[in-house]
């Protein structure tokens, strides 16, 4: 999976994750976001200043929508769309919640971990491998995988690599890995024992750890 999801051009994979982000808009999964202009304006500087030099800097959109289905959540699509949930956005304290959230996105955009997950637990993504930069062609090669991506959890190696490739950029942004504690803890304890992460629909597995682990990441 790693190897074919590198071989998919991200121009490919970005008109996957428009398809599926119209899906979720069609489906009424997700809602245009209620936040005000300067709010979300000061979410997508901060957006934008956390994707400077990444290796798919050109890629990345932010969208913010409420959550309805979602919740306090935030969400990688293909091809570097990432959905952040009004929800979400009033659960945290500060930019520096809000900034860890999108962290952790990035780090799942930029391990290709989208097409990867879809690869390993969809045949439907097998025809998506096949496809060129050809995007006329993509209807017909992914028809259906806006509910598949829907129904994908990334796996708890995927959630750690994102986990740390979220502290070494904040890290390197000027931010503490302690916010991803901060708003870990926050989404924890809104969801009781359903420790929640960030992707889709998904419980992540092993919060105590990752929160710990971003402590420790800032000593």
């Amino acid at each position: 999976a790693r190897g074919l999801a590198a071989r998919i051009p991200m121009e490919t994979e970005q008109v996957l994750g428009q398809q599926v982000l119209s899906w979720f808009d069609d489906e009424s999964w997700l809602r245009p976001s209620q936040l005000d202009f300067e709010r979300r304006e000061k979410i997508r500087k901060t957006f934008d200043r956390l994707c400077e030099g990444l290796s798919f800097e050109s890629f990345y959109h932010l969208e913010m929508r409420s959550g309805r289905l979602f919740g306090p959540n935030a969400l990688a699509l293909p091809g570097g769309i990432i959905v952040l949930t009004d929800e979400l956005v009033a659960l945290a304290d500060s930019t520096d919640d809000i900034a860890a959230v999108l962290a952790h996105e990035v780090g799942h955009v930029e391990l290709r971990h989208a097409m990867r997950g879809v690869l390993q637990n969809s045949i439907v993504a097998i025809a998506v491998a096949a496809v060129t930069a050809d995007a006329a062609n993509i209807g017909t090669a992914v028809a259906g995988l806006p509910a598949v991506l829907a129904q994908t959890k990334y796996s708890r190696e995927f959630e750690t690599d994102a986990d740390e490739f979220a502290f070494d950029l904040l890290q390197r942004k000027g931010r503490s890995p302690e916010a991803f504690a901060s708003i870990m803890t926050k989404l924890s304890e809104k969801n009781g024992s359903r420790a929640v992460g960030f992707h889709y629909l998904s419980t992540h597995p092993a919060t105590t750890e990752r929160i710990n682990n971003a402590v420790d990441a800032t000593r």
